[in-house]
């Protein structure tokens, strides 16, 4: 995933399917990894003609760095949780999402009777305290669900796995300034596209700074400070 390009989501919608994915209309789609199923523009209808064609270019993020955070220490584990979500952002969760099909919201998540495996995936973007207990900030799916596509959930006690298969990444490099290609994808940067061939376009990017550098540069900063004036 290091070396991939990710496309944006404009350019390949999430759909949930992957190859062993029966349900809906799983079974009738095609996700092998190609390039049509990168990144694809589909010019108008096909009763007029239309096609759709994978796209050369195509605004993108890659991946510097990945990994998951562990701790055998449950409250190591929220400590090491909490810090990554400070420093660099949300990071995602996997967790056991049966008990949550039915919960309105309105107060975080706290029933410890609640077993079962991780099936879904969600994202811990923060932290808060309501009447004297810490939760989880959590992203789901759905702005429709729970309290606008958001659940709190109790820290610390490991509720729905959630503290379990937690994981992070930074991005390496992004699109700034795309290539602009036609609807139909068969002219990028001025240029007839072979679709047939292996054309690479090009795109202007920017590199990531990891946050935790910036804080720690300004951390640093002050405190040289602090001793010139405390020296003075």
């Amino acid at each position: 995933m290091s070396e991939k390009e990710i496309p944006f989501d404009t350019a390949m919608p999430y759909i949930a399917c992957s190859s062993e994915s029966k349900e809906g209309f799983c079974a009738h789609v095609d996700t092998t990894c190609t390039a049509i199923n990168t990144a694809r523009t589909c010019g108008t209808f096909s009763d007029k003609g239309g096609t759709c064609e994978a796209l050369p270019s195509f605004p993108n993020v890659t991946i510097a760095e990945y990994g998951n955070i562990w701790e055998e220490d449950p409250m190591e584990r929220v400590k090491k949780i909490k810090m990554e979500v400070f420093a660099r952002g949300p990071v995602s969760a996997s967790i056991n999402a049966i008990p949550l099909k039915d919960f309105p919201g309105g107060k975080p998540f706290d029933d410890e009777t609640a077993i079962g495996g991780p099936d879904h995936v969600v994202s811990i973007i923060g932290w808060g305290v309501e009447d004297g207990k810490e939760h989880w900030i959590v992203r789901n799916s759905g702005s429709y669900w729970g309290e606008g596509g958001f659940f709190r959930i109790l820290t610390g006690k490991n509720l729905l796995e959630i503290e379990n298969g937690v994981s992070w990444a930074t991005p390496k490099h992004w699109t700034k300034h795309n290539v602009a290609c036609s609807e139909d994808g068969m002219t990028c940067g001025g240029e007839v596209v072979n679709h047939g061939g292996k054309k690479i376009m090009h795109f202007i990017g920017e590199e990531y700074v990891d946050p935790s550098v910036k804080f720690i540069k300004k951390k640093e900063a002050r405190e040289a400070s602090s001793l010139r004036t405390s020296r003075n």
